[in-house]
């Protein structure tokens, strides 16, 4: 693998070199940031070509956090299954719809700040439902059953 330093302003980059692109049939270049000073653009370039020889480089891959999710939930079936569900039900509803179609790499933390403030005004669907579910033991748990049906007769 080949690779090179090129200065972009105030910045250096390690630029790979990964070979033709079957599409395009012209050579394809990755850059990687690595640093302010030329020594330390060649410290990255040493350690991306180094990995790349080892076998353990990977390019970064342009998904999307919705396509990583779609990924990464399946790898966790070491969960419950309520909690499986859970995390499912809540990356489908919540996220997917509002942050899913950004690129992973792209995903700031005023994105997830923003999910966050999000889901604290309009999180619940069903408000109403979530106030009977607070209630303390002994009273009923649907807004149709009577409280005297739902209470145990020591607490009459």
């Amino acid at each position: 693998m080949r690779g090179h330093i090129a200065k972009k302003g105030n910045r250096y980059y390690a630029v790979i070199y990964e070979g033709i692109d079957p599409l395009t049939g012209k050579g394809r270049h990755r850059w990687h940031a690595a640093g302010a000073t030329r020594k330390e653009a060649e410290r990255v370039l040493t350690e991306l070509v180094k990995r790349h020889h080892d076998g353990e480089y990977r390019p970064p891959e342009k998904i999307t956090l919705g396509e990583y999710l779609q990924r990464w939930l399946p790898t966790k079936r070491n969960l419950a299954p309520s909690t499986y569900s859970s995390y499912e039900r809540s990356i489908r509803l919540h996220v997917l719809p509002y942050i899913g179609s950004i690129p992973l790499q792209r995903l700031t933390p005023e994105d997830l700040d923003s999910l966050y403030a999000h889901l604290e005004t309009n999180g619940r669907r069903n408000k109403e439902a979530d106030r009977w579910r607070r209630r303390p033991s002994g009273w009923c748990t649907s807004p149709s059953t009577p409280p005297s049906t739902t209470r145990s007769a020591r607490d009459r």
